[in-house]
């Protein structure tokens, strides 16, 4: 079971909207609030081995497949 829970993905995303407004992020980030509970999930089935694709809202993806 993941350790990710939807307070903790959305804590995570608060942290990086505010690094966007502080100009410390410069890349291309789409912030994806309001769908963490369907991505654990759908990630409680998703292995380590597993490939996963994402694009712009990657971030709670890469953070649920276990990327620190």
């Amino acid at each position: 079971m993941s350790a990710w829970t939807v307070e903790r993905l959305i804590a995570f995303e608060r942290t990086v909207q505010e690094a966007i407004e502080a100009g410390s992020v410069r890349g291309p980030v789409h912030c994806s609030g309001g769908n963490e509970s369907q991505l654990i999930d759908i990630f409680s089935d998703v292995k380590r081995e597993d490939w996963v694709f994402s694009f712009y809202r990657g971030h709670y993806h890469a953070l649920l497949h276990g990327l620190p």
